[in-house]
């Protein structure tokens, strides 16, 4: 007999709910199929099979809570080769009163020609549901999960994962009808976002740093739960690991808390430029593509941009307290209102130790110049993110102290060659450099 105990939750997270059984006692399993998923307040675990063989006992139920390395069930090894047959059997004895229905790649909108099969929910045998989903497919701009066309089994996978598929290929077949009966065996859920981004060094391209306001993501169908959506179009997210599909697919899913979970537990697991870096800029990113392709979804925006303010000005301020070095004035000037990049900064100045005074968006330069001559700030970090709404030769203007502040601006912005003595950053840890740098002497 072997047991199944609750594995690793994540750092911090020392309980979890048993949320659905996808076996019963006495069904036969594979090694690594999955046996439950549980929920934390963070993130949704699958439990694989750690061997081949039939389910013995279920001991914790679905809506119990357990801890970490809670025993959840027991599996009799050695009996799968006994029970196997009987539900691989199913379909071959359906009678013939059970129609053939093709499961074809559903559109994939606007100059989309082809996807890769990411995943399977279901396995060949598995009985199905009208509309549950069977896979999902990933194209460069746009991730699309494959409903069932009729409730049934699944018979056929002609499209395995990791095919390319065109936009009128058959990906499998169910069988549909009174005869079409086999062992059930729910899906397993897409895989929840888990691990911590590695930090890797990107730059302000205009591209990246395109207008967040004007550039939304939509999902079309209804939501579920922490990293995952049902039905439609979601935010794609090609090349991006678990984290960051999570944070895409609950953006998508209009689910606040998710999103400000996943931040949160970021920006304490790796810091603030990693996280900014490698899962907020590649959630954005896709979600202006988004934008692009269907020109709808502004709440989805609306609810990441409103997660991230609120996760990165949180965290800014609690570790504030301790900062004690220099003081950096953000800003965005006058005709721009744009402040996530600005929460950013002062996120990673403060982490740093350095002090900093957010002063928001649409800034008059005259205030601006007036703030700087009162307090006689370190440094001055100042943003444009709509092309052409920023004069780099009127920072000429600003007053002259002794010593000078140094400014340094960032974005796509920006126009005119800046000012002698004016910085240009072209990443967040440009910026926060740059002005280390000056705080530091």
């Amino acid at each position: 007999m072997t047991e199944v105990r609750v594995p690793t939750l994540g750092e911090s997270v020392t309980e979890a709910t048993v949320a659905t059984w996808f076996k019963k006692p006495g069904d036969a399993v594979q090694a690594d199929e999955m046996l439950c998923e549980l929920e934390t307040d963070k993130v949704t675990v699958e439990v694989p099979a750690p061997t081949a063989g039939t389910l013995g006992e279920i001991i914790a139920a679905e809506g119990e809570t357990v801890g970490v390395d809670a025993l959840l069930a027991t599996i009799n090894a050695g009996e799968a080769a006994a029970a196997a047959p009987k539900a691989a059997a199913a379909p071959a004895g359906a009678s013939a009163s059970a129609a053939a229905v093709d499961v074809m790649v559903p559109t994939l909108g606007e100059s989309v020609t082809e996807a890769t099969v990411s995943t399977w929910f279901k396995q060949v045998g598995d009985t199905v549901a009208q509309d549950e989903m069977l896979c999902e497919l990933e194209t460069d701009k746009v991730s699309v999960e494959v409903p069932s066309p009729a409730a049934g089994v699944l018979t056929e996978i002609i499209a395995a994962e990791g095919a390319t598929v065109d936009a009128s290929a058959k990906l499998g077949v169910i069988s549909s009808g009174e005869g079409a009966t086999a062992a059930a065996a729910p899906a397993a859920a897409p895989a929840p976002a888990q691990a911590a981004a590695t930090a890797l060094s990107r730059t302000f391209t205009p591209e990246e740093c395109a207008p967040i306001a004007s550039r939304p993501a939509t999902v079309i169908g209804g939501g579920a739960a922490l990293g995952r959506v049902g039905g439609g179009n979601v935010v794609a997210t090609p090349g991006g690991d678990r984290r960051v599909r999570g944070l895409a697919k609950s953006a998508s899913a209009i689910d606040q808390t998710a999103c400000a979970s996943i931040i949160s537990e970021s920006l304490h697991d790796i810091g603030v430029i990693p996280t900014w870096e490698e899962l907020l800029m590649p959630v954005l990113k896709s979600i202006g593509e988004m934008w692009e392709l269907r020109e709808c979804g502004i709440e989805v925006e609306h609810v990441l941009s409103t997660a991230v303010q609120v996760e990165l000005s949180a965290f800014s301020f609690k570790t504030a307290t301790q900062a004690s070095r220099g003081t950096v004035l953000l800003g965005a000037l006058a005709g721009d209102d744009h402040q996530l990049p600005l929460w950013a900064v002062g996120a990673a100045l403060a982490e740093q130790g350095i002090r900093f005074v957010h002063l928001g968006g649409g800034l008059p330069l005259e205030s601006l110049s007036d703030v700087i001559s009162r307090i006689g700030p370190s440094g001055v970090f100042l943003w444009s993110q709509l092309q052409g709404s920023a004069d780099a030769d009127r920072l000429d203007g600003l007053p002259s102290l002794r010593p000078n502040p140094r400014i340094v601006i960032g974005g796509p912005g920006w126009r005119n060659a800046p000012p002698r003595g004016v910085h240009v950053a072209d990443s967040l840890g440009g910026a926060v450099a740059l002005m280390s740098e000056i705080i530091a002497d």
